[in-house]
C-alpha cells in the first residue's frame, strides 16, 4: 500500500472515529495502526488472492467477514509475530 492509499485510509478512519478534539492524538494513533495493518494485509498475506478466488454468487457479506477477513486478520497477526523481536523479559 503506497502512501496515497495509506493517507486515504487514515483519513477515512479519522472520519469514522469522529473523536473529540481532546482525543485527536489517540485517533491519529488508531488511524495509523489501521493503515499499517492494511498495508501488511495487502503486501504480505493472500488476502487479495482469497478475495479474487471467490466466484460471484458464492459469497455474501457474512462470508467475507467470517472467512476471508478473519483469515486475513489472523495472517497479519502471524506475520507480525514472525517478524517481531522476542520480548524482553
Amino acid at each position: 500500500m503506497d502512501s496515497r492509499p495509506r493517507r486515504e485510509l487514515q483519513s477515512a478512519a479519522l472520519r469514522f472515529l469522529r473523536f473529540a478534539p481532546e482525543h485527536a492524538a489517540l485517533a491519529q494513533e488508531i488511524a495509523h495502526a489501521a493503515a499499517e495493518r492494511a498495508a501488511i494485509r495487502h503486501r504480505n498475506t493472500d488476502y487479495e488472492g482469497a478475495l479474487n478466488g471467490v466466484a460471484p454468487g458464492e459469497w455474501d457479506d457474512e462470508f467475507l467477514h467470517r472467512h476471508v477477513k478473519a483469515a486475513a486478520h489472523d495472517a497479519v497477526d502471524e506475520f507480525l509475530d514472525r517478524h517481531r523481536s522476542p520480548s524482553q523479559g
